[in-house]
C-alpha cells in the first residue's frame, strides 16, 4: 500500500479539518498539517516506525527553530 499527497494531501478536506480541530485546542500555537512524503510500507514495521520519527522529530526540530518556539512555550500550551 502507498501513501502520500493523494491521500492527505495540503488539499485534502480531512487534513484542513484535524488543522482546525488542533488550532481550536491550541490557540497559541499555529498549527501545520505536514504530509510524510510519499511512501510504501514494506519489510520491516519498526524500520519503518523509525524513518517516520526520524522525520517526525528532524521537521519539529527545523520548524521550532524557524519558528524560534521553546519548548517550554508548548508544552505549557498544550498542559493548559
Amino acid at each position: 500500500m502507498q501513501g502520500g499527497e493523494s491521500t492527505f494531501g495540503d488539499n485534502n478536506a480531512f487534513t484542513e479539518h484535524l488543522r482546525q480541530l488542533v488550532s481550536s485546542s491550541l490557540p497559541k500555537i499555529k498549527v501545520q498539517a505536514i504530509v510524510y512524503p510519499k511512501y510504501e510500507t514494506k519489510g520491516d514495521l519498526g524500520e519503518c516506525v523509525g524513518k517516520f520519527r526520524d522525520w517526525y522529530v528532524y521537521l519539529s526540530i527545523y520548524i521550532t527553530q524557524q519558528t524560534r518556539t521553546s519548548v517550554s512555550s508548548l508544552t505549557s500550551s498544550i498542559t493548559n
